[in-house]
C-alpha cells in the first residue's frame, strides 16, 4: 500500500527521533559527568537532542515565527560577538553557548506528530521519578547521599544531581503530567504531577515551586469545565498542600522563613558593574561566568548569574538583549504551535516560566526549557478533548 509522503516521512522519522530522545534524556537522569566523576560531558547530550532535533524536523515545514525568532537569537549573539572589545572573549565559548540553546529551541520550529508529542511529555513528566529511583539506587550501591544541607540549614533533596536541577525538572514534569491528565483524565497523570510538584518543594527551591504550582492549577482549573470539579480540586489541592508543610515542608519553610537570596545578591552585585562597561556589546554570548570574582565563586559554590535578564545584559548589551528576548518570544509562540484556543494558555504559563527566569538559570538548561517546550506540545491536547 503506498502511503502519501507526509505519513511515509513521519514513519520514516519516528524511530530515529524515539531512538535520540531516548538516548539524550537518558545522557541527562544518569548525569555521569557529576556521579562517576567524568567532568562535564554536557555536550554530549547537547549533541543527542541535536540528532534527535534533525530527526525531528525531517520533512517538516517549518514555522516561520519560530524559525525568525531563532535567527534573531543566533543573530544577536553573533553579531554582538564580533564587535565585542572584552579582551577574553572567545568564539568557542559563544558557539558553545549557542549549541546548548539550539539543541532544544529547534523542537519549537515545527509541531510535532502525536506520537513524537506523546513520547516527549511522558518523559519529561516521568524524568524526576526515574532520576529518584536512580538517586535510591546510589545511595544504597555507593553511598552517595540524597540531600544536601545548604546555608540556611535547610536539608535538600538533590539526589544524582543538584537541588536547582532537580527542581527544574519536578517543574516541568508538573507541566507535562498536567497536560498528560487534561487530555485523557487518567489519574495516575494527577498523581505524577502531585508527586513531582512535592520533588520540587523537597529540592528547597522557592520560585521553581510556586512557579510549578501556578501552572498546574492554571492547567488542571481550565480543563475542568464544572464548579464543582474546580472546588474539590483547589479543596483537595489545599488539604494536601497543607500536609505537606505539616510533615515533610518544614525544610523549604526554612528557606522561606530565612530571606535568604542564597547568595544572588553577591552574584549580581559583581555583574552589573560589566553593564556600564560594555552597555553597547556585551562580553559575549556564554561568557558571564568569567566575570565572577573568585571570592564570590567560593561563597556561591556557582558562577551562574541566576538572573537570565541580567546575564543577557551583561552578554549581549542593550540592544542585543531586546534582540534575543524578542527573538525567545517568537520562538517560544510560533503561529503553528498553538491554535487560537489554546493561544491564551500558552501565554499566561509563558509568563509564569519568564519569572521564574528571574531567579534561575534557564535558557541553557535542559531541565528548564523542558517547561516551555511542554507548553508548546501539550497545549495542543488540552484542546483536542472537551473540558469536563
Amino acid at each position: 500500500m503506498h502511503l502519501p509522503d507526509g505519513v511515509a516521512h513521519a514513519a520514516a522519522r519516528t524511530p530515529a527521533f524515539t531512538v535520540f530522545w531516548s538516548l539524550a534524556m537518558a545522557m541527562l537522569v544518569l548525569n555521569l559527568g557529576q556521579v562517576l566523576g567524568l567532568g562535564n560531558i554536557n555536550a554530549l547530550e547537547k549533541m543527542l537532542f541535536l540528532a534527535a532535533a534533525v530527526c525531528y524536523l525531517h520533512g517538516k515545514s517549518r514555522d516561520p515565527v519560530a524559525g525568525a525568532g531563532l535567527a534573531l537569537m543566533c543573530l544577536s549573539t553573533m553579531i554582538t560577538g564580533l564587535l565585542t572589545p572584552f579582551a577574553a572573549f572567545s568564539w568557542v565559548r559563544l558557539l558553545f553557548a549557542l549549541i546548548a540553546l539550539i539543541a532544544l529551541a529547534a523542537f519549537f520550529l515545527a509541531p510535532p506528530t502525536l506520537a513524537q508529542r506523546r513520547l516527549m511529555l511522558v518523559s519529561i513528566a516521568c524524568a524526576p521519578l526515574i532520576l529518584i529511583a536512580y538517586s535510591l539506587l546510589l545511595a544504597a550501591l555507593l553511598g552517595r547521599p540524597l540531600f544536601m544541607r545548604d546555608h540556611t540549614g535547610a536539608s535538600r533533596l538533590g539526589g544524582a544531581t543538584i537541588p536547582a536541577f532537580l527542581a527544574a525538572a519536578s517543574y516541568a514534569a508538573t507541566v507535562a503530567a498536567s497536560f498528560l491528565y487534561a487530555e485523557n483524565r487518567k489519574p495516575r497523570w494527577m498523581l505524577v504531577a502531585g508527586v513531582a510538584l512535592a520533588l520540587c518543594a523537597l529540592s528547597g527551591t522557592r520560585m521553581p515551586s510556586a512557579c510549578a504550582a501556578a501552572s498546574a492549577a492554571l492547567i488542571l482549573m481550565t480543563a475542568l469545565s464544572s464548579a464543582g470539579a474546580r472546588l474539590a480540586l483547589a479543596a483537595g489541592g489545599g488539604v494536601l498542600c497543607t500536609g505537606f508543610l505539616l510533615t515533610a515542608g518544614d525544610q523549604i519553610l526554612i528557606r522561606i522563613l530565612s530571606g535568604s537570596s542564597s547568595g544572588r545578591d553577591k552574584l549580581w552585585d559583581s555583574l552589573a558593574p560589566w553593564v556600564d562597561r560594555y552597555p553597547l556589546t556585551g562580553v559575549g554570548f556564554g561568557h558571564h561566568g568569567l566575570l565572577i570574582p573568585e571570592h564570590v565563586l567560593r561563597l556561591t559554590n556557582t558562577t551562574a548569574a541566576h538572573n537570565e535578564y541580567l546575564r543577557l545584559l551583561v552578554e549581549l548589551g542593550y540592544a542585543g538583549e531586546a534582540a534575543f528576548l524578542l527573538g525567545i518570544l517568537l520562538l517560544f509562540l510560533g503561529r503553528r504551535l498553538y491554535s487560537r484556543a489554546t493561544w491564551p494558555l500558552g501565554v499566561l504559563l509563558l509568563a509564569i516560566f519568564f519569572l521564574y527566569a528571574s531567579t534561575d538559570n534557564v535558557f541553557y538548561l535542559s531541565y528548564a526549557l523542558f517547561v516551555p517546550l511542554c507548553i508548546a506540545v501539550g497545549a495542543p491536547l488540552r484542546a483536542a478533548r472537551r473540558p469536563g
